[in-house]
């Protein structure tokens, strides 16, 4: 007998040939939702911590370094009410988007093409990358790694964010 199916449990299916397991009869399949909000989850993890100063907290605790006080020590950037940009509204970035409507961030998206309003869920439109790095407090990006997203964040484009941007790329 010969194998008939690859059955993976992965959402993507980049780290298969499917030309070539096509040309062989080989079916692939794969999970495209299952992780979705474990992703969302953690770029807001992601996010807040940098906001917050987290890990650098963690340290100067855990060391014994903390040896102040005052009242703009370790507090960082502020979330709520922020201006979020993602770059990338697919599953995941839908799913972000929406935990982050739950700190009433202000979402405005890239994508290759513009959601639907059920899909969009209030979330701004930006037709080109360099419209949205102008307004992105924060900066999400949630586009799948390949030929056309290297090199994506440039000089030129990192140059476009706001003063103290925050930026998560998962």
């Amino acid at each position: 007998e010969r194998l008939k199916i690859i059955a993976n449990h992965s959402v993507g299916v980049d780290h298969c040939d499917l030309p070539a397991l096509k040309a062989r009869g080989i079916t692939v399949t794969n999970t495209p939702d299952v992780l979705s909000d474990a992703t969302a989850e953690l770029a807001m993890l992601l996010m807040l911590g940098a906001a917050r100063h987290a890990v650098a907290g963690d340290r100067i605790v855990r060391t014994g370094a903390w040896d102040s006080w005052s009242p703009a020590f370790m507090v960082g950037k502020q979330v709520t009410g922020a201006r979020l940009g993602i770059i990338g509204m697919g599953r995941v970035g839908r799913a972000f988007a929406a935990k982050a409507r739950g700190f009433d961030m202000d979402v405005h998206y890239y994508n290759r093409t513009e959601l639907s309003a059920d899909l969009a869920q209030g979330a701004t439109y930006h037709s080109t990358i360099e419209s949205l790095l102008g307004v992105a407090d924060f900066l999400s990006l949630h586009c799948p790694a390949s030929p056309e997203t290297t090199n994506l964040m440039n000089a030129d484009r990192f140059a476009l964010l706001p003063e103290g941007s925050v930026i998560v790329n998962t």
